[in-house]
Formats: structure tokens, C-alpha cells, sequence
């Protein structure tokens, strides 16, 4: 088997398509089998190969596809497709394509590549080549205990043009180095919001539901969640209508997103005020009218109360509601956030849910958030402790991890 399946490698680069097919077919069966994995891990063309033929006839294509999905379970398969092939390259640019009949499995790929860091870290790289930033440096920069050549050259100069040539070229390379580094600044994250301008633009698509769970990976980097929270480019507030779709994976997606930007607590007041994200929390949360007395539907916000109909069933979906739990959750670290989502009957709402809910992990981070919105709390002059009888926030390590 071992022959055959390293035959089969080789076939991928056919000039003839049926051939390319029937290899790319057979390598595509053989991708979830753990002796076959461990054969073809020894072949260094096999990943080149399969993303070559990512762009190939569409029959082809789709089992290139589920090959590379099947062989990414496998970590050092996943870490070599990352870091030493373009595939993630090669997934953005067919998401990016409105054409494309591969969103789905690109999304998927995408999604599992982005479960290792060095997945989320290539999405957020500099998007330019950097085989060219490092010759440059290697051209333009001096290495360790030597002065620039620049330098010696001015040092033992004499009326020669090509030294002055010389002189011109090496200070004109290390300027195109410190201006590719700053352009590379400047298009940190490029891919990340090409990949959400996709999935913000195109509602109706089921197959760029993977997006968000890629994104949602990403975001656990601290880089990512500023990026998503920069007000200037305005991610933050385009994702939240996603938190009422009708598709599940866009909901656990962009939920996640969320989840994981609270984690900068200096964005709590803009989340909480500014992006107003209470009531679109609490909406999932509710059912029927009949749940509460007069007095808590009078703190409920009213767009919530207007979606409270006879037929209203809360979400549906375990992960949606513990993770809309966990932000509200994480939005309690201050007295005057805890203030404000008492003031928007979070408490009644989710004393309610708990009445109902029959998840442990749910009803377990019910029970904690409950605790922090008791109004009864103890006075520590700072204006920011936690409720009484409630342990600190860092406790709930559960509910304080990023969603992955």
C-alpha cells in the first residue's frame, strides 16, 4: 500500500485531468485512515499538490478539498499546512470569490486551521510576501558586531563612482525595508476583515456560516479582538444583528466573537452603552410575556418586550445560550456596569431562563451571574466589588475562557 499511495502523490501533478482525478479521488478515501496518513506524511509534495488542485476542475477540486479537511485533523499535518504552505493564503482568496463553488469547504478548512495559534497568527500577519521583507533585511541590515557596510564604505571612501553607487543602493534598500515595515502595520488583520466584509455582505449564505466560527478562533489573539473593537472600522456593530440569525452557525460564531472581546475590559462601557448590546443579549434569552410580573417587564427594554409573543421560544441552542450567559457574565466586573444591567431586568430575565433551563453548564453559570446581580452588595469604596456571598470574578473559569 505504501508504493501505491506514494504513486498516487505523484499522479496528482498529471497534465492529464482524469488521471488527476482518479488520484486526488483515491488520496481523498485514504485521508481518514491513520496508516495512510502516516505514508503519506512522508511525501513533501502531497500538500503543494492538493492546494494546487484546489483550483482545478470542480470534481477534482472537491476532493482536493476533503483531503486537505480529512489530513488538518491530524496536528502536524495542520502545522505544516500552515506554516509551510500558502493554503491559508489560497482559503481567503476563495472565500473572497463570489464565484467560488467551494465557500463551504474553504470555511471548514479555515475553521480547523484556525484551532492552533499558528493558524490564527498566519490570518493575522502582514499581508505581503515575506521572502521579500527578508531579503531586504539580509541586503540592508548589518549583522551582529559589524558597522553597515554603508559606514565603510564612507570611512575608507575615495573618488570611485561605484562606491558612491554602492553607498545610494544600501541606504536606499534599508529605507524600502522600514517602509515595508510600516506597511505591514498598516495591513495587520487585512485578511480577517476581508473574510468578515464577505460574511457581513452576504447574509443569505449558508456556507459562509464557517467564517464566523474562523473568526470567533481568532479573536482569543488580544490583536484580533482590538481589530474587531476598533471603532473606526465599525466590525463590532455590523456582527451583532448576527446574533438573531437563522442559521446556528452564525449565531455560535459571532456569539464567540463577542464573547471573546469582552475580555478587553477597557471596551466594556462601549459594549454595554455605545453598542447597546444588553437588549440584543437578553432577546434569546426570553419567551412568553406570562414569565414575569408587571413590575419586571417594566425594567425589560421594550424591543425586547415586543418580541415576547405567545409563539416566542428561547434559543434553542445550548452552546448560543451559555456563551449569551457568559457575556453578560463578564460584563459584571464594575458596580456600575452590574448597575446598568440590573436597571435593564437582566436579573428577572435570566431568573426566569434558569426556571426552565435543564443544561448543568448553563444553569452553573446562571447561578454565578445571578449572585453578581443580587442587589444586595457590600460597599468597597471603589465603587467595584462583587455581590455578596459571591466569589470573584476570575472564579469562573468556565465561563472565562475564549470561545474556541
Amino acid at each position: 500500500m505504501e508504493d501505491a499511495l506514494l504513486e498516487l502523490v505523484d499522479f496528482l501533478a498529471s497534465p492529464q485531468a482524469e488521471v488527476r482525478k482518479v488520484a486526488v479521488e483515491n488520496i481523498a478515501a485514504q485521508s481518514l485512515n491513520a496508516e495512510a496518513a502516516d505514508v503519506l506524511a512522508e511525501c513533501p509534495d502531497l500538500f503543494p499538490s492538493l492546494i494546487k488542485l484546489t483550483a482545478d476542475l470542480p470534481l477534482i477540486a472537491k476532493h482536493a478539498f476533503t483531503a486537505l479537511i480529512n489530513l488538518c485533523q491530524r496536528r502536524e499535518f495542520a502545522l505544516t499546512m500552515i506554516n509551510h504552505t500558502t493554503l491559508i493564503e489560497r482559503m481567503v482568496e476563495v472565500i473572497r470569490d463570489k464565484e467560488s463553488l467551494f465557500l463551504e469547504l474553504a470555511g471548514m478548512l479555515l475553521s480547523n486551521l484556525s484551532r492552533y495559534s499558528d493558524g490564527c497568527t498566519k490570518l493575522m500577519q502582514v499581508c505581503c510576501d515575506a521572502s521579500v521583507l527578508h531579503r531586504i533585511h539580509r541586503f540592508s541590515s548589518p549583522r551582529p558586531h559589524e558597522p553597515h557596510l554603508a559606514s565603510v564604505c564612507l570611512a575608507f571612501w575615495h573618488p570611485c563612482p561605484c562606491l558612491i553607487v554602492f553607498i545610494v543602493v544600501s541606504c536606499s534598500l534599508a529605507c524600502l525595508q522600514r517602509a515595508w515595515q510600516k506597511t505591514g502595520d498598516r495591513l495587520q488583520g487585512l485578511w480577517v476583515c476581508q473574510l468578515l466584509d464577505r460574511f457581513v455582505k452576504d447574509k443569505e449564505s449558508e456556507a459562509l456560516g464557517w467564517v464566523s466560527l474562523c473568526v470567533m478562533n481568532v479573536t482569543q489573539m488580544e490583536s484580533a479582538q482590538h481589530l474587531v473593537l476598533d471603532k473606526q472600522r465599525n466590525i463590532l456593530r455590523s456582527l451583532v444583528p448576527f446574533m438573531h440569525h437563522p442559521q446556528v452557525i452564525r449565531r455560535r460564531g459571532v456569539l464567540g466573537i463577542i464573547k471573546n472581546c469582552c475580555f478587553i475590559k477597557a471596551e466594556h462601557d462601549f459594549i454595554l452603552h455605545e453598542l447597546e448590546i444588553v437588549p440584543h443579549l437578553l432577546t434569546p434569552l426570553v419567551a412568553q410575556p406570562g414569565d414575569f410580573t408587571e413590575e419586571d417587564l417594566a425594567s425589560i427594554p421594550e424591543g425586547v418586550r415586543a418580541v415576547m409573543l405567545p409563539s416566542k421560544a428561547r434559543e434553542e441552542d445550548t452552546f448560543c445560550r451559555l456563551t449569551v450567559l457568559e457575556i453578560l457574565f463578564m460584563l459584571t466586573t464594575t458596580r456600575p456596569h452590574r448597575d446598568h444591567l440590573r436597571a435593564l431586568g437582566v436579573y428577572p430575565v435570566v431568573k426566569a431562563l434558569d426556571a426552565v433551563e435543564e443544561d448543568e453548564d448553563v444553569k452553573d453559570v446562571i447561578l454565578r451571574l445571578v449572585h453578581h446581580l443580587l442587589p444586595d452588595e457590600v460597599e468597597d469604596g471603589a465603587g467595584g466589588g462583587a455581590a455578596a456571598g459571591t466569589a470573584p470574578l476570575p472564579s469562573l473559569a468556565a465561563a472565562a475562557a475564549p470561545a474556541a
